[in-house]
């Protein structure tokens, strides 16, 4: 039987007490029309050669019988599917049982009472009765009192009447065994079927508890591909961690802010195909994207043909701002080393600028819960670096005193470009600086991992070796370093 969704939340007692009266409903209706229709009626009307052969003086008054038996079972067998409550249903076997009794219980009268081979019939539709029906221990008891009640009246009459007394109590001995023995295997098969459905409605409990477990799963895998093509894969990885949550608030954190931005876009998108201009936005993109991946900054939004990241968040590294750093230089390599594919497209050099500021934002998830939300950061340095990309030359790499003061001098080369007021912070007078080069040695080039094909991130180096490391499958891979000059 399948599992009622009305009653999952009934506790086990109540909800098996409800199943076991379905079920005892649905199967005592299904034996009513069984017996009613494939065993009682054949067997009657056969058994009118026994008539024949017995009680030839009554063959025609029993046939009368036999035939008034079938018409009452017939009657049963189209109550049977109308019946509602297991009472109800109870009600009908009981009055099919006392039906089929009292005819036979008046043919055994008639051919000599206890000493009558019908009063074998009596027995055989005892033993029929209460152990093919599921009657509950009242109805059987009352079923019981429709088999023999007539004969144990009559039975009494005759021997009080007529003698054979002896013959009375033998009859009535069998009786009772008859009765004992088939109301005993009646209880024995009522305590099978509770353990059998105690044992069932178990494995249905677990069951379903697997199916609700592997929907929720299935659901959280759904809802992490969606969230895959919303959120930079650092945040996914951190939702899926439990690190961070949808429902989560913001914190505050130092974070190292990157805009990058293609020179003269707008300009260009107007006077070249829109083929070309999607082609050269992909290529930008994936030669932006990927790197970014790779040293895990988290890719905040994109601008139409910007850029804006940040580090530090949700995967922190003591050298996060120096991973902006490395990543705006390579990323500014990428596109150098590319300018040929980017000319046949755009039509003339590519260059892009860069901003880098650095600063305390308030990041989360930040939007509407009906509707959308997203992580982001929230801060000035957010703003710092917009306009600091806004001031920059083509292919340069502009940067702020704070990060120049957050990294050591032995790591990059940093150039004084000077003070500049910067739209929004016109009450400020902002030192800026351009990043040149990175000292000594780096490695450049995007790995990927060789089991799931995503972009590895790159760990801290040590005796000219750098430890690339995969998030998704936790691949490590050393490569030897790369010296840039």
């Amino acid at each position: 039987m399948v599992p009622n969704p009305e009653n999952q939340s009934l506790p086990i007692e109540d909800e098996l007490h409800f199943r076991r009266k379905q079920e005892q409903l649905e199967e005592l209706k299904s034996k009513i029309q069984v017996v009613t229709s494939n065993l009682a009626m054949p067997l009657y009307m056969a058994f009118w050669i026994c008539d024949l052969v017995f009680a030839p003086e009554h063959k025609w008054l029993f046939l009368s019988y036999r035939i008034f038996t079938v018409l009452a079972c017939l009657g049963i067998h189209f109550s049977a599917p109308r019946a509602r409550t297991l009472r109800s249903a109870q009600i009908l076997a009981v009055l099919f049982t006392f039906v089929c009794s009292l005819f036979i219980t008046i043919m055994t009268l008639q051919t000599g009472g206890p000493v009558s081979p019908y009063y074998a019939g009596l027995n055989l539709a005892c033993i029929a009765m209460l152990l093919f029906f599921p009657l509950s221990f009242r109805f059987s008891l009352l079923a019981s009192v429709g088999i023999f009640g007539l004969f144990f009246v009559g039975a009494t009459y005759l021997a009080w009447f007529a003698g054979g007394w002896s013959i009375f109590l033998v009859s009535l001995f069998f009786i009772s065994s008859t009765l004992i023995i088939s109301l005993v295997i009646r209880r024995y098969q009522d305590n099978l079927r509770l353990s059998e459905l105690k044992n069932r409605l178990a494995l249905e409990k677990e069951v379903l508890g697997r199916d609700q477990v592997i929907k929720v799963k299935t659901q959280e895998a759904i809802n992490l591909a969606s969230l895959s093509m919303q959120f930079s894969p650092q945040v996914v990885r951190a939702i899926r961690t439990g690190e961070k949550k949808l429902e989560g608030g913001t914190q505050r954190a130092q974070i190292c802010v990157i805009f990058i931005d293609i020179v003269g876009s707008t300009e260009r998108v107007t006077r070249i195909d829109k083929d070309d201009v999607n082609k050269v936005i992909s290529m930008f993109m994936d030669d932006t994207i990927r790197t970014l991946l790779k040293y895990d900054i988290t890719i905040d939004k994109f601008l139409g043909d910007g850029v804006l990241a940040f580090s530090n968040n949700p995967i922190a590294h003591p050298d996060y701002i120096e991973r902006v750093l490395r990543a705006a230089l390579e990323i500014r390599v990428n596109i150098t080393e590319h300018k040929d594919e980017y000319l046949d497209y755009w039509k003339r050099p590519l260059d892009i600028r860069i901003g880098v500021s650095h600063g305390y934002a308030n990041v989360g998830f930040y939007g509407s819960e009906k509707y959308f939300r997203t992580y982001t950061a929230i801060g000035p340095g957010i703003n710092m670096a917009n306009r600091l990309c806004s001031s920059a030359t083509p292919n340069q790499i502009v940067v702020s005193r704070d990060v120049v003061r957050q990294v050591s001098q032995d790591l990059f080369d940093f150039e004084l470009l000077g003070e500049k007021q910067l739209k929004g912070f016109e009450n400020d007078v902002i030192k800026v600086y351009q990043l040149v080069r990175e000292r000594g040695a780096t490695a450049t080039g995007i790995v990927e991992c060789p089991h799931c094909a995503k972009v590895m991130s790159i760990e801290a180096a040590s005796n000219g070796i750098f430890n690339f490391f995969c998030r998704d499958c936790n691949y490590t891979l050393a490569n030897d370093l790369k010296k840039v000059a």
